[in-house]
């Protein structure tokens, strides 16, 4: 039992220890096939484990963060989404940042930026 803010108490949820068992990286939670996955997680960037309960797949990394299929694919669309903006938005700025320049400034610039 928890107590809430009103201190009233509330039954804990039923799987409560089996969450804390996966946050705490258990590697033998009865019931539960966890295996390490080529995937990374979309927020820090560690390893994801896949964690199977019969037909369901959930994704969870060593910090704590957790992902069903449908997030974790969203979370990595938006990081993709994301990392081509930033790359247009470089190019743009970096072909403006030239375009009033003569071709000898260019090729100085280039020439310089190339040596180190």
């Amino acid at each position: 039992m928890s107590r809430s803010w009103s201190g009233e108490a509330k039954p804990l949820p039923p799987n409560l220890d089996l969450e804390v068992d996966m946050a705490a990286l258990k590697t033998k939670i009865c019931g539960v096939d966890r295996r390490t996955v080529s995937l990374s997680c979309p927020d820090c960037h560690c390893v994801l484990r896949e964690i199977r309960e019969g037909n369901i797949k959930r994704y969870r990394c060593r910090t704590g963060h957790a992902y069903s299929r449908l997030s974790l694919a969203e979370q990595q669309r938006t990081l993709v989404e994301d990392s081509l903006c930033t790359s247009l938005r470089a190019l743009e700025e970096y072909a403006s940042s030239y375009e009033n320049s003569s071709p000898a400034t260019i090729m100085r610039v280039t020439r310089t930026s190339n040596e180190n």
